[in-house]
């Protein structure tokens, strides 16, 4: 659930008892490469790092209605900005489970390219993440054993005509949801990593930027882009403080009431009609830059022969060359279902090689196939804890019956992503018996009458997972957000710029997209 849209210039214009950690903190002019030499701190106290960053490490309570229950650490990662008095913009690349910090190390460029140079760029990672506190971790001592598990069963589409593969998974993903819940550190339970929790480490954040400013804390004001799971963050802030709102940029906007209620009913609307953009662009583009083209006349033949080769793998896999991989595996539908649903996240990128991939296929060249990536792990697993947190026991997957039907719904609503999401959306949720705080625990619905500012939304027409129906949705729950519809699939990985008129924004020329053909914009 990426994207990679952002409006910089809406940021600058209106739019209407816990183990005790150490507090020394380090000498601040010592380069620092890594977290683990960041002492925490009770203010933000930035270190340089990585050359060209700066860094801090913030102790914050579990809990803030009641800060007796103990601490944890919260790790963030700073592109300072020339400006002094700039604006600190809080960065959330989705997930659950998303890094801000490792968003920001990979592509700072790509960051003030997006953003501007005018401010702070921050990346952090929230609770339960990379090098923050709470952990998560469901394998501890056993990183092996967590990323087999999860490209195994997390991260493999079920067969769903074996009924024995269904009731394997099913009994697979009960079995983490009690693992999980066994395995926890009693001075800084998984409880405490839940989304409303990480809403209010940002209230906290803003407070002492405000507080070191000698800014009313009380009223200070967040600044944030959110991609994908970043979205439901940021409505669930927006929900939380509507007045504390400085500027908000939601981008890939989920529909945060289906993620609380733990049905995700609705995110697989459109991934069928995103993938067939793959036949339009393909033979849009010519087989110069679409290996897939070939001498068809039309997409439809494209779709044709595609539906042809996919048949053919059902009923003959391929092995791949035993020679060039490291053990023997066989190359199925399944492997080719979840290489499509993959490469949907970033079509822009991906469908090149997915058209490779798809010649591969036809050919039977078991040497290409040996070298085909077996799927990304898109999500760490701390995704599907993280959810399920949220959750809070509402997914009623708790039968086998019920798991079935589940399957069945997601098959039904997507061929391409069916088979796989029920192993993301709420599979492992009825046996993880975490529940956060009360204090933690999201009720009522999703939205407000007014906030400070306007919040600004984006969105794809085909997103694979976070379908516009749910931007739409989340759009009008927040009066007087504008939401900017993008005519493509998934991704525009071009930075767009809003001008100002008498009636409001404008929208540039298209940016390149897929096989360099054109997206288009709209604001509603």
């Amino acid at each position: 659930m990426r994207c990679s849209i952002f409006v910089r210039a809406f940021l600058g214009t209106l739019v209407t008892s816990g183990r005790a950690i150490s507090l020394d903190k380090r000498i601040p002019n010592t380069m620092v490469y890594s977290f683990e030499d960041i002492s925490p701190t009770l203010d933000l106290s930035w270190v340089p790092c990585f050359d060209n960053f700066t860094c801090t490490i913030l102790q914050v309570p579990l809990d803030y209605s009641s800060p007796y229950d103990g601490n944890t650490t919260l790790a963030f990662i700073k592109i300072p900005s020339a400006n002094a008095t700039a604006e600190d913009i809080l960065y959330n690349p989705g997930g659950p489970g998303g890094s801000g910090i490792s968003s920001i190390l990979t592509s700072p460029a790509g960051f003030v390219k997006l953003i501007g140079s005018q401010y702070n760029i921050v990346g952090f990672d929230p609770r339960g993440v990379n090098n923050s506190g709470i952990s998560l971790d469901c394998f501890p001592d056993d990183l092996g054993a967590a990323v087999d598990f999860a490209a195994e069963t997390l991260n493999f589409p079920i067969n769903a005509e074996s009924e024995f593969d269904v009731s394997e998974t099913y009994l697979k993903e009960l079995g983490f949801g009690q693992r999980c819940t066994a395995a926890q550190d009693p001075a800084a339970p998984k409880k405490y990593a839940n989304t409303v929790a990480v809403a209010n480490d940002m209230r906290y954040y803003t407070e002492l930027v405000a507080k070191q400013r000698g800014q009313a804390v009380e009223t200070s004001k967040l600044w944030y882009y959110g991609q994908s799971y970043g979205t439901i963050l940021g409505q669930t802030f927006a929900t939380l403080f509507p007045e504390r709102i400085g500027r908000m940029v939601l981008d890939g906007v989920v529909d945060t009431e289906d993620y609380y209620s733990g049905a995700w009913r609705t995110s697989l609307q459109d991934t069928d009609a995103a993938f067939k953009t793959f036949f339009t662009t393909c033979f849009a583009a010519g087989p110069e830059r679409c290996a897939f083209r070939g001498n068809a006349t039309s997409a439809a033949e494209l779709e044709q022969r595609f539906a042809s080769l996919y048949n053919m793998l059902h009923e003959n896999p391929i092995l791949a060359d035993p020679r060039l991989t490291p053990t023997p595996f066989v190359y199925d539908w399944r492997d080719l279902k979840l290489a499509i649903f993959e490469d949907l996240y970033n079509p822009m990128a991906y469908y090149p090689p997915l058209a490779e991939l798809f010649v591969a296929v036809e050919q039977r060249n078991a040497s290409a196939l040996a070298a085909a990536p077996r799927g990304v792990l898109r999500a760490p697993l701390n995704n599907s804890v993280i959810s399920c947190i949220d959750q809070a026991g509402r997914s009623n997957l708790s039968t086998l019956s019920a798991f079935r039907a589940y399957l069945s719904h997601t098959r039904h609503q997507s061929w391409v992503g069916g088979e796989k999401w029920i192993a993301i959306a709420g599979g492992p949720c009825p046996a993880l018996d975490i529940v956060p705080p009360g204090s933690q625990l999201f009720r009522g619905s999703i939205g407000t009458n007014k906030t400070s500012t306007p919040i600004l939304m984006l969105s794809s027409a085909l997103d694979p997972v976070a379908p516009i129906s749910g931007a739409r949705v989340s759009s009008a729950r927040f009066p007087g957000s504008a939401l900017l519809e993008v005519n493509g699939t998934a991704v525009c990985t071009c930075s767009l710029f809003f001008q100002s008129t008498p009636s409001g924004p404008s929208i540039p020329s298209p940016c390149p997209t897929l096989f360099s053909t054109a997206a288009q914009y709209h604001l509603s």
